[in-house]
């Protein structure tokens, strides 16, 4: 015997293939009979000439052991089984009930080897413990042949469907299905209820790594009770998007629940509606409502509580000139000046026009946000008693903010 584990291998691989030569049907038929009688009783069992088949080409790969060389006798032997596990998955068998069978058949082998017939089969103890070495061996290489097969073919099957899914998601948010029969099928394809309310989410994503993202998104969704089905990320977006179904408002705060918790970048969600005939328009709602979010900020905007933000993000050229014309003054200031003011407006906007809550916030007196307070609206000549120059106010700080983080 080598001392080299991979040459022992083989050499052990080769012996058990020499003590078992000249009874492969036999085997086989054994084989499949104990693999019948052992299946579970809710398997859909398979055809007996199948099974058969399969032992008999599993026990000529191991018996065509010794004609190879011994770095390849390892390879081929769990080639037959990658073979089969590429196979049963693409027939969706259990893969519980394949590595049933494996041990089913293994242990009819081993069975075998202990009933060596008198004479040049009898084996002494040293062979024996080889003969076991190699049966144990001979499972780990086949199982795992196999389920690295099955593996990686469920996984090809299933990347098949998610690209499918993807494509009819894409149609529909591209408004290409308007026929009520395609519209139809299309939403039993996606799983989705057939009357809204609908909404769309835009998902901002940076780097590869968002199918997995999606599939958590998905996944939780659906353990909250929210049927969803996704665009994963075409050439030339820049976001993934997805219809939801979001039947009264506790779906859709479990919608925006899990986007915070599951999403790192910036979402956005459309308005509710109807039909899914209406799911291209409420695409850009929701691009709008994402892009109104600062770059490099995370969080969830909702379109209808967020109108200021999309406003401002809908026309981003028009928005650069109003922030120019009701700040400018303001932007002469030195910078710091220029920070403690604007952030003063902003606390103020956010407290809801509030002196005392803007201070407590703030740190500060009241007298102090007060006299923060006539200073801008002396730079930008805007009472802020005045609703519409309030407003001018709020939609420039919603300008100047998205500006300045870009």
């Amino acid at each position: 015997m080598g001392s080299d584990p991979e040459t022992t291998l083989a050499e052990d691989l080769a012996l058990l293939a020499s003590v078992l030569a000249g009874r492969r049907d036999e085997l086989a038929e054994a084989m499949t009979d104990q693999i019948l009688i052992q299946a579970r009783v809710h398997e859909a069992r398979p055809a007996r000439e199948t099974l058969l088949q399969t032992c008999r080409a599993h026990l000529d790969a191991l018996l065509r052991l010794p004609c190879l060389p011994a770095h390849q006798r390892a390879e081929a032997a769990r080639g037959v089984a990658a073979d089969q596990g590429q196979a049963d998955a693409e027939q969706a068998v259990p893969l519980v009930s394949l590595l049933s069978r494996y041990r089913v058949g293994l242990r009819v082998l081993w069975e075998a080897v202990l009933r060596a017939r008198p004479g040049e089969d009898r084996l002494d103890r040293e062979r024996l413990a080889r003969a076991a070495s190699a049966v144990w061996s001979l499972h780990d290489i086949w199982v795992q042949g196999m389920t690295d097969a099955y593996r990686k073919a469920t996984h090809e099957e299933i990347l098949v469907r998610e690209n499918e899914r993807s494509a009819l998601v894409e149609m529909v948010l591209d408004g290409h299905i308007q026929d009520p029969q395609d519209l139809w099928d299309t939403v039993e394809a996606l799983r989705l209820p057939h009357d809204g309310p609908y909404v769309v989410v835009a998902a901002e994503v940076h780097q590869a790594g968002e199918r997995e993202r999606i599939r958590i998104v998905e996944n939780r969704l659906s353990r909250a009770g929210v049927a969803s089905a996704w665009r994963l990320r075409p050439h030339g977006h820049d976001a993934a998007a997805g219809v939801a179904a979001v039947r009264g408002t506790g779906w859709r705060e479990a919608l925006t629940q899990v986007l915070s918790a599951a999403w790192p970048h910036r979402t956005g969600i459309s308005p509710c509606f109807q039909h899914l005939s209406g799911a291209r328009r409420a695409l850009r709602f929701a691009t709008l409502a994402m892009v109104g979010a600062p770059p490099g900020s995370s969080g969830v905007t909702v379109f209808d509580r967020a109108p200021v933000a999309v406003l401002a993000a809908s026309a981003p050229d028009v928005m650069f000139e109003v922030a120019q014309a009701v700040l400018g003054s303001l932007n002469r200031l030195p910078d710091e000046e220029r920070t403690v003011l604007v952030g003063t407006l902003r606390t103020w906007l956010a407290s809801g026009g509030s002196v005392d809550a803007a201070a407590k916030t703030l740190f500060c007196h009241p007298n102090t946000v007060r006299y923060r307070l006539n200073r801008v609206a002396e730079r930008t000549g805007r009472s802020l008693t005045d609703p519409q120059a309030v407003t001018e106010l709020t939609l420039a700080l919603q300008a100047d903010h998205l500006i300045r983080a870009a």
